[in-house]
């Protein structure tokens, strides 16, 4: 009998061990309560800020999609950031469509929404740039859309904007 709780006691150790939770397996027999310490911390939560892309973005993007013969889709946008804070990084929602408005999958991925995030630093008066030389692969992706853009400025801060252009999808065969 004291061999199969011994064997039943290490099995339970064993698991404990394994679930993480080494200290629980074992209840003190005392009827007194033990006094516990619960310390609570709580980190910074930083919330986006939705603004008007006028205020950080000038004018018209310049830029280009070209897909290559493997139906790769290259992205080259250049912008004018007008911003008063020092971009950390900026992430470009971007997503593709055929001809008739569909929504496209990467051939690789299977996904039909890609985000980029790109390293600054951004100072006011630079330019953001969102480039991939390919960020996609679909032989029916006609058009690209960059959605939104998401800026983290070197003070911790968050705001997106929503971005609204599209570029159609040229072939560079």
């Amino acid at each position: 009998m004291k061999r199969i709780l011994s064997i039943i006691s290490a099995v339970l150790v064993i698991i404990s061990v394994f679930c993480g939770c080494a200290d629980s397996y074992i209840q003190p027999a005392a009827t007194t309560a033990v006094p516990t310490t619960t310390t609570t911390t709580t980190q910074p939560t930083t919330q986006n800020t939705e603004v008007d892309r006028d205020t950080l973005l000038q004018g018209d993007p310049k830029g280009y999609a070209v897909m290559n013969s493997v139906g790769g889709i290259n992205v080259n946008i250049k912008e004018k950031y007008i911003g008063n804070k020092t971009i950390k990084y900026y992430t470009a929602t971007i997503s593709f469509y055929n001809s008739v408005g569909d929504l496209v999958a990467d051939d690789i991925s299977g996904k039909t929404e890609m985000k980029q995030k790109v390293s600054g630093p951004v100072e006011p008066n630079g330019n953001i740039y969102i480039y991939g030389d390919p960020l996609f692969y679909a032989q029916a992706c006609t058009e690209v859309h960059i959605d939104e853009i998401e800026f983290e400025y070197m003070d911790g801060t968050k705001e997106q904007t929503w971005y609204g252009k599209s570029l159609c999808v040229q072939y560079d065969f």
